[in-house]
């Protein structure tokens, strides 16, 4: 069932970039199937960067980089993406 999600979103979330690259959210869940799906840990950090960029305020992109980056252990990036959380979603990451 995972992977069918992957195959079926990748191709949708390409187009939607395709007709709109400043698609904050798209990168974002880009991001998260990267992630998730295929352990592309540096394309997944390129696409919340891509996100975060485009809208400083999607909470979806803050918290995956912020996991991504507790996941490689790099605490002083999951620190500061934690606070940028914080100011965003205090609700969330508090």
């Amino acid at each position: 069932m995972p992977e069918e999600a992957f195959q079926k979103s990748i191709p949708l979330l390409n187009k939607a970039l395709l007709l709109d690259p400043n698609l904050a959210f798209a990168h974002s869940n880009l991001g998260w199937a990267k992630m998730w799906f295929r352990w592309k840990l540096k394309e997944a950090e390129e696409e919340f960067l891509k996100g975060n960029q485009l809208d400083p305020s999607d909470i979806n992109c803050i918290r995956g980089i912020f996991l991504l980056n507790l996941y490689l252990g790099d605490n002083d990036k999951a620190r500061f993406w934690r606070e940028k959380g914080l100011a965003v979603a205090p609700m969330i990451f508090g």
